[in-house]
């Protein structure tokens, strides 16, 4: 006896026929009837979904990514990313790429004796960027909210308000050696906490125009680094 698969759903090819009815887990991914069509010969039309659009970033950063593993400042990329990331960033997994992005090596902010690293976006923003200098130890320029900023963080560390993101006017640049970044976030609260309202601010306005210059591999590694750590 032919057993019904779908209510809404007839079947035309009797290879299908005999299988258990109702959805099975690969029909919430390919419709049945995209199933049975292209099982009778019809060639699937592959869109460009998020898989593929990823796909392509990653092809396209890889270079820039490989290029900041050359650099004798990759660990302390990658463990001044992690601090940010760790104390700053909610759900890193799952909003980095869209809503937020690190682009590695960029080209923006390059001069004779210091380059960037890395940069962090988000919505219009930079919100983390790292140099590396000839001339000192590699410092992380981050950007918080400013109306969140004690009169004790401007004792404790080097603190310029800026206007110059028309996007985000009340924010302050916040300097500190790359290798302190993660005990600056931890020791200060206030610090902390201006750093996440302009983060998540940020991403509460929707993706970031940066996301096409996001790079996954970068993201990867510091990902591996905190599941790994013990």
């Amino acid at each position: 006896m032919i057993k019904k698969v779908d209510a809404d759903f007839t079947l035309r090819n009797r290879t299908l026929i005999g299988r258990p009815g109702g959805s099975v887990p690969i029909d919430l991914v390919v419709d049945v009837q995209k199933q049975q069509e292209w099982f009778e010969g019809v060639q699937a039309s592959y869109p460009q979904d998020e898989r593929t659009l990823t796909a392509r970033r990653r092809v396209r950063t890889q270079p820039k990514f490989d290029e900041l593993v050359r650099q004798p400042e990759y660990e302390i990329a990658i463990t001044s990313l992690r601090a940010y990331i760790e104390q700053v960033i909610p759900w890193p997994s799952a909003t980095g790429g869209l809503f937020w992005a690190v682009s590695a090596m960029p080209r923006t902010g390059r001069s004779k004796s210091s380059r960037r690293l890395f940069t962090v976006s988000s919505h219009l923003v930079e919100t983390l960027v790292l140099f590396a200098s000839q001339e000192y130890e590699p410092m992380v320029m981050m950007n918080v909210a400013k109306n969140y900023i004690t009169s004790e963080d401007r004792k404790y560390f080097e603190i310029e308000d800026t206007t110059r993101y028309r996007s985000y006017p009340m924010c302050s640049h916040v300097f500190i050696q790359a290798d302190q970044l993660d005990q600056a976030l931890i020791s200060s609260p206030s610090l902390r906490k201006a750093a996440r309202e302009m983060a998540l601010g940020l991403m509460r306005r929707g993706p970031s125009t940066f996301a096409r210059f996001h790079c996954d591999a970068l993201l990867d590694q510091v990902l591996v680094s905190m599941t790994d750590a013990p």
